[in-house]
């Protein structure tokens, strides 16, 4: 398609942006210098990167790159130890394996020559340490096999560890303690003799083996020491809240390092007196034959009443069951919708399944859940909302319930709204109108996080069964006779909201799956009213390593049946209106948006207080003094915006060091799944930890009571 695979030209870009995830973007300004001859003129958005001192000093093009990230560092290390380049000349007479890797190689003249010149090809700084774990009285060993056993037993109780002397340096000074065992190399230094010292200069980084699970004892003290600091002795180590917990492994389940069934139980005894009975089942799908056993008299408390009230037909048990294990059973048969629902089976769940056939169903269960409303809360709901919209979003209200009544089989509407203009007001406005008339709505987004805001919402993969590779010509995995197509038969509106962010292909598919259920093949959805609703201006599609031609092009806008979509508008913000200053700020904020020349260095009106110290900022939003006098009132109305995570961190490090309160910290209970192979990698744990992943809390939170927390 004479296209660069490389993606030249790049875009302009005023200054470097180095990003976590993915290559810098060199700056490339618009200065207006051109290169070249006839046709071929080259700008600043065809240069290649590269380093100037060493480009020029070398003769030769080279780049220097920052290794950002666990992969690209494993990488750089596996390639200075991969050797030079080889190939295999000849294979002559019986295969001897030894030789062709002596001879089977070629040699480049600069690799030939660097060799016999003798210059270094690699180094390695800082040194790594290696440093050795064991149980108590259970480090190795040196002695003459000549000695006799009283001697040996002299000679063990004589030689130590580097593990040992560091609990013993704690245990003689104070300045180490607040060190983990693995950063101890970096600030001392290990003699055999005269064990840990200070370091006068240079550093080195400490690395403990890898342990494995099934290691037992020897795994949880590697866990142990990931987290533990200062310990000054094998009874300070396994000490938990003051309390010794006798072994590593009590101390790492202690401190919720492991997984560990009590964790379940907690949940469990929530859930079982603050919900309904089927909504522990659903918490119960993952958990483990113990915890069934344990909780399986609250959790089957309805099973009796629908095995005699619920329109199904319940085949007989053998006669000699109890009515006890009767409800038991049918317990587990509901159970086991659950699971597959998740895509689980008993054998992965670790529970032993119903031994009885129970039911065959003559009601769908995802009818039934999405009719399971209180009629009289949607209707009180939807009345009390309805009378404080705004005059936006009242015309916008009866512009599709007018629509819906008509019956016209056109009514998909698209509405566009910035942050803050009411959509998921007036989607919950909706929803409470269409749910006290005991009609189902289905609330659906592009992402999980969007889904939670919304009524009853779950993502579109999941509840339309979008194909997670969705070429064009794709449909949802739906079935004719499928329970989900008769709901979708019944439901009376789809909300779909951040519809920006998915691909056209996504809407393709279900299009094309709802004109089959419905039988209306010439009619949009299906005949299904649909409200698609998000803004243009925020997050486009993700298109692996595509540009911005390839973007819009899978943008909702580009697919063929855009133009059949009603166009609706929000444009009050909401959230501002109290204030002139704030509504000012908002409409700057919008004219960003929708820039002309959107690659512009971006201009601070005089109007909006600026600085570059950030401890002064900090202070201007949250005073020390007020801080540390302990207001939580001062946290309920301002709040610090940033555009990167690393910065939120590094903003509530600061506050949360000046608060007096005492810090509780807890650390997460990493796991490395297998791979399709059965394969598992050694990744250790206190490597997941560093890891920061979208959405998921850090590996290690650190939390201090009255401290605002974002769930």
């Amino acid at each position: 398609d004479w296209k660069c695979s490389k993606g030249f030209p790049k875009r302009w870009c005023e200054h470097t942006v180095v990003s976590e995830d993915s290559y810098p973007e060199y700056a490339r300004p618009n200065t207006g210098e051109t290169w070249g001859t006839g046709a071929f003129q080259f700008d600043n958005r065809w240069v290649v990167p590269y380093n100037a001192y060493l480009t020029k000093k070398y003769n030769a093009h080279i780049n220097v790159e920052v290794a950002r990230g666990v992969q690209a560092i494993k990488y750089l290390a596996k390639y200075v130890y991969k050797g030079s380049d080889r190939a295999l000349l000849t294979v002559d007479g019986q295969y001897d394996e030894i030789a062709m890797t002596l001879h089977g190689r070629y040699i480049s003249p600069v690799q030939a020559v660097w060799r016999f010149m003798g210059y270094t090809t690699h180094e390695e700084k800082p040194l790594v340490m290696l440093l050795p774990f064991h149980r108590e009285v259970m480090h190795r060993v040196a002695f003459n096999q000549n000695l006799t056993a009283e001697q040996v037993t002299i000679a063990a109780q004589s030689q130590t560890s580097p593990f040992i002397d560091w609990m013993k340096y704690n245990a003689e000074n104070e300045d180490g303690r607040d060190l983990l065992y693995g950063e101890f190399p970096f600030f001392y230094i290990y003699h055999k003799s005269r064990g840990w010292q200070k370091r006068r200069n240079g550093y080195s980084i400490g690395r403990m083996p890898v342990a494995v699970p099934r290691r037992g004892e020897h795994f949880y003290l590697r866990t142990l020491l990931t987290v533990k600091r200062g310990a000054r002795s094998f009874r300070d180590l396994y000490k938990v809240n003051g309390i010794n917990s006798g072994t590593a492994s009590a101390a790492c389940r202690a401190l919720g390092l492991v997984f560990d069934d009590s964790d379940w139980v907690s949940l469990f005894e929530e859930v079982k007196d603050s919900s309904s009975t089927s909504s522990p089942r659903q918490t119960f799908a993952a958990a483990s034959q113990d915890l069934w056993d344990q909780f399986k008299i609250p959790f089957t408390d309805d099973c009796l009443w629908r095995m005699r009230t619920l329109g199904v037909r319940v085949d007989a048990p053998p006669s000699s069951w109890t009515e006890e294990e009767c409800r038991f059973d049918f317990g587990l048969w509901f159970l086991e919708e659950n699971l597959g629902n998740l895509g689980l089976d008993w054998q992965t769940a670790r529970i032993t399944g119903p031994r009885h056939r129970w039911i065959v169903r003559e009601e769908n269960a995802l009818i039934v859940e999405a009719m399971d409303v209180d009629r009289e809360s949607e209707e009180a709901m939807h009345s009390s909302v309805l009378t404080i919209l705004s005059t936006g979003q009242r015309t916008v209200y009866d512009t599709i319930v007018s629509s819906i009544e008509r019956g016209l089989g056109d009514s998909v509407f698209f509405l566009q709204g910035a942050a803050g203009t009411g959509k998921k007001f007036l989607y919950k406005t909706l929803c409470g109108l269409y749910k006290s008339q005991s009609k189902i709505v289905l609330c659906v987004a592009s992402s999980g996080i969007a889904a939670l805001l919304l009524s009853s919402g779950k993502t579109a993969h999941s509840v339309l069964r979008i194909p997670l590779d969705c070429p064009g010509n794709a449909v949802c995995n739906i079935g004719g006779q499928n329970p989900l197509a008769d709901l979708l038969r019944q439901t009376s509106l789809i909300i779909w909201d951040e519809v920006t962010m998915q691909q056209k292909n996504d809407f393709a598919a279900v299009d094309k799956s709802l004109r089959d259920i419905k039988k209306k093949v010439d009619t949009m959805f299906g005949g299904i009213p649909v409200l698609l609703g998000g803004d243009f201006a925020q997050i486009l599609p993700v298109v692996t390593g595509g540009n911005r031609e390839k973007i819009v092009s899978a943008c909702i806008r580009s697919w063929s049946l855009w133009p059949n979509i009603k166009t609706l508008f929000l444009t009050q913000n909401m959230r501002v209106i109290s204030r002139d200053d704030n509504q000012r700020f908002a409409e700057w904020l919008s004219k960003l948006s929708y820039d002309n020349n959107p690659y512009r260095p971006i201009e601070i009106p005089e109007w909006i207080q600026t600085t570059s110290d950030r401890n002064l900022f900090r202070e201007f939003i949250y005073p020390k003094r007020e801080i540390e006098l302990g207001g939580s009132d001062l946290f309920e109305d301002r709040m610090i915006l940033t555009g990167l995570n690393e910065s939120v961190d590094r903003f509530n490090k600061e506050i949360a060091e000046i608060r007096a309160s005492e810090a509780h910290v807890y650390y997460a209970c990493g796991k490395v799944e297998s791979d399709e192979s059965g394969q598992s990698s050694d990744c250790p744990v206190e490597v997941l930890r560093t890891l920061q992943v979208k959405g998921l809390p850090d590996g290690r939170l650190k939390l201090q009571i009255g401290m605002p927390v974002m769930l």
